[in-house]
């Protein structure tokens, strides 16, 4: 794997993130199904496939033109709601690699950071 770097948080981000945050919090399920949409807004998605390659941050998986790229969540958004629109927080996922990892809470002993070290663990 090799090491990526976060780039610049989107526009849509920087502007948004907070409240967006907080609607997901205070959302209930329903509501969530909705609110999924504002992370997956193309600015988002443009920034993430740039920084990625529009590889899978993971497997390094080429994510072709029509493939079906998931915005992930490397802490899950499950478990950690304010971190939802946390531009440190999303990067490029195949199907796979998202399926695989799931609300799984990253520890030292898991998954790889694709923005730190590849040696380096994911911490809490």
């Amino acid at each position: 794997m090799r090491k990526l770097t976060k780039g610049g948080a989107p526009q849509v981000l920087i502007d948004n993130a907070a409240a967006w945050a907080a609607d997901w919090v205070a959302a209930n399920a329903d509501d969530k199904k909705k609110l999924i949409q504002r992370y997956r807004h193309p600015q988002v998605r443009a920034a993430v496939r740039q920084e990625t390659n529009k590889k899978c941050a993971y497997c390094e998986i080429k994510m072709e033109a029509g493939s079906f790229a998931h915005i992930e969540h490397i802490m899950p958004k499950s478990h950690f709601p304010e971190r939802a629109f946390d531009w440190q927080n999303l990067t490029n996922g195949c199907p796979a690699c998202n399926g695989n990892k799931g609300d799984t809470i990253p520890t030292p002993n898991n998954f790889v950071s694709p923005y730190s070290n590849p040696e380096a663990r994911l911490s809490v």
